[in-house]
């Protein structure tokens, strides 16, 4: 959802808050990922604010990104599995953009919009 809420994709956090509102931990969550502020979790925390330098930056990960990626339990093998993750996602993404794909009637009810003065690219 980080890369999504990065590059505005409608479609990817519709259907990806509808997947993860189905838990009853992910209310806290999900708001989080949806207003692109920290979640309550520090690891999960550590690994949204990686994720979103990788996609900000164009891989130019500022060290305390890296630092705390690495404190939160991810060693260099785990980082490189999470930009093979973001590069794969990211192409599915932008595929939902440039076509202008239409939110499946499931995932309407949790439609999104990038929150009121937040702006793509913001810094961190």
């Amino acid at each position: 959802m980080t890369v999504a809420w990065e590059i505005d994709c409608h479609y990817c956090m519709a259907m990806h808050s509808a997947i993860l509102s189905s838990g009853p931990h992910a209310v806290a969550l999900v708001g989080a990922l949806r207003d692109g502020s920290a979640l309550p979790d520090e690891r999960l925390e550590a690994l949204r604010s990686y994720v979103q330098a990788v996609v900000r930056y164009g891989g130019s990960v500022p060290d305390r990104d890296a630092t705390a990626l690495r404190a939160a339990g991810f060693d260099d093998a785990k980082a490189l599995e999470v930009v093979l993750g973001i590069g794969v996602y990211l192409l599915s993404t932008l595929l939902n953009k440039v076509t202008g794909a239409e939110l499946d009637a499931p995932f309407a009810a949790f439609a999104w919009e990038r929150p009121a003065g937040e702006r793509r690219g913001a810094a961190a």
